[in-house]
């Protein structure tokens, strides 16, 4: 099968007048215009990812990255002379948010993924930290980050470290994209039933966990941030389970 069009001519004039009419609405005279250009660029954005969505319902395939940037090349609309690119990374069929961090400490270690397609980044210790039982603990990690607007850094526990009885205590916890300090972890080691071995060769009850340096604490899963209008009303649409809750299907 040979190369095919991602966008019609028709579509890209249409997209051309929608760039053109909404140029119209900037004051170039002016040196501090920074947000409406901000708020074009997103409106022509926006007419370029639906315009890849109508071709992929038309052919029945999917838009991937590389689509998407010759879908920006054949639309040609410029802002003043200046091209409006859409910034697309390509990571297999998905794409990649910026995500910058700056160490506040020179032995910080950056987020890291384990594995190809995983969601969470392991965030590590910048020191050696004892977890008394049952007692939250904040667990530094010496860096700050720079996070998208209308994103979130969440803070979740390790699968490894949760089954040796240590969690994020107020998993999933939330980083907000203007949050520019130091991120940290609040751990609590809760056990009960685990027991360590003794110089005399008996058992007693472990009453810590060790946190060392470079250790991996949490995962961060960088999640999309949907917001709410809140609206008072008198009265709310009726359901089939209506205010049933706490129980109220049985066990």
């Amino acid at each position: 099968m040979g190369p095919i069009k991602l966008i019609d001519l028709n579509t890209a004039d249409k997209l051309r007048e929608v760039c053109a009419a909404m140029s119209g609405k900037l004051d170039v005279s002016r040196d501090n215009d920074k947000d409406t250009l901000y708020n074009l660029i997103q409106d022509v954005r926006t007419n370029l990812t639906r315009a890849c969505d109508e071709f992929t319902e038309s052919v029945n395939r999917t838009v991937d990255a590389k689509m998407i940037a010759q879908a920006d090349n054949e639309v040609g609309h410029t802002l003043f002379g200046n091209k409006v690119s859409v910034i697309v990374n390509e990571c297999g069929n998905t794409r990649k948010v910026p995500l910058k961090f700056k160490k506040l400490h020179p032995e910080a270690t950056l987020p890291k993924y384990a594995h190809e397609g995983d969601a969470g980044m392991d965030i590590f210790s910048i020191g050696h930290v004892e977890l008394p039982n049952g007692i939250p603990v904040l667990i530094k990690t010496g860096l700050a980050a720079e996070i998208p607007d209308g994103y979130e850094l969440q803070v979740r526990s390790r699968s490894g470290l949760a089954l040796k009885g240590v969690s994020v205590e107020n998993a999933p916890g939330t980083i907000d994209s203007k949050y520019r300090g130091e991120i940290g972890v609040i751990l609590t080691f809760r056990n009960d039933k685990q027991f360590r071995h003794t110089t005399d060769g008996g058992t007693s009850r472990q009453e810590w966990y060790n946190v060392n340096k470079g250790d991996k604490i949490a995962q961060l899963v960088l999640s999309p941030v949907t917001f709410a209008e809140v609206e008072e009303v008198q009265e709310l649409s009726v359901t089939d389970r209506g205010s049933g809750g706490f129980g109220s299907t049985g066990r």
